[in-house]
């Protein structure tokens, strides 16, 4: 949705449109699937579910969407 230090969370969830939202749109149409085609995001090796397989692919976008993938520290990645 967004981050609440820079936007009021009542502000968010008011303007939030999970349709046109980069990461949440693929997800809620596709699944992490989607959102890794979408992305051309490739994953290589074995996930153990698709929670797994959606957190693999939320990693390999942080750099991409990071005011939406944040903060950092969830996907164990340091402070830039």
């Amino acid at each position: 949705m967004g981050n609440m230090w820079q936007r009021p969370l009542s502000v968010l969830a008011l303007e939030y449109k999970a349709d046109s939202h980069p990461v949440c749109g693929p997800l809620t149409k596709g699944g992490p699937a989607l959102l890794a085609r979408q992305y051309d995001v490739k994953t290589e090796g074995e996930y153990v579910d698709e929670c797994h397989f959606c957190y693999l692919v939320r990693c390999a976008l942080v750099d991409r969407f990071p005011e939406y993938l944040a903060p950092r520290q969830v996907y164990e990645l340091a402070e830039k």
